[in-house]
């Protein structure tokens, strides 16, 4: 299920294939000319934090 309405989704690229280093994956299928969102929850990608350097700052709470 789509949060977005229909009739209000406007147009979507997907980037991900755009790219030449990946910080994630996940399985984004295309179908019928459209992205076809994930069965589980959440946005369904697996962040590779060996990917990404140190932050550049942090902040402590």
């Amino acid at each position: 299920m789509m949060s977005t309405p229909e009739n209000l989704r406007q147009h979507t690229v997907d980037f991900h294939n755009w790219v030449t280093v990946a910080s994630a994956g996940g399985d984004f299928a295309i179908a019928d000319g459209a992205m076809v969102p994930p069965q589980g929850p959440g946005l369904g990608l697996a962040v590779d934090p060996l990917a990404f350097d140190e932050p550049l700052f942090s902040c402590k709470l």
